[in-house]
């Protein structure tokens, strides 16, 4: 049983969690809008075309790997998630253009048939 055991957190360790960020208090976050009630979500967005993030929302404490945020009241869940549930979050203002995908430089199309549409 222990080997087993060792062998399945030598697997787990080698593979990794994919996000283990580290946020500070007051750190502006979003949250995986998945793991949250309908109700909750609907409270900030419409549920059809909902985002997959919603936020930005402020960390208030942080415990081992779990972080409360400051989150409306009316949204009515409880306010402590796991870190792999949040995302930082980028102003958008403060995106340079530098980060923004390239504009395709294609010239324009040229009809160099006659007669042909």
């Amino acid at each position: 049983m222990a080997e087993s055991q060792d062998v399945q957190k030598e697997q787990a360790d080698a593979r990794g969690r994919g996000n283990l960020w580290s946020f500070e208090v007051g750190y502006k976050v979003l949250l995986n809008a998945k793991t949250v009630p309908t109700h909750a979500v609907s409270a900030v967005f419409k549920t059809k075309l909902r985002p997959r993030f919603i936020g930005p929302f402020a960390v208030v404490v942080k415990i081992g790997l779990a972080y409360t945020l400051n989150l409306p009241l009316n949204m009515r869940t409880h306010p402590v998630f796991y870190v792999g549930l949040i995302k930082p979050y980028r102003d958008p203002s403060c995106v340079s253009s530098e980060e923004l995908a390239p504009a395709k430089n294609t010239p324009e199309a040229v009809d160099t048939e006659p007669g042909r549409r």
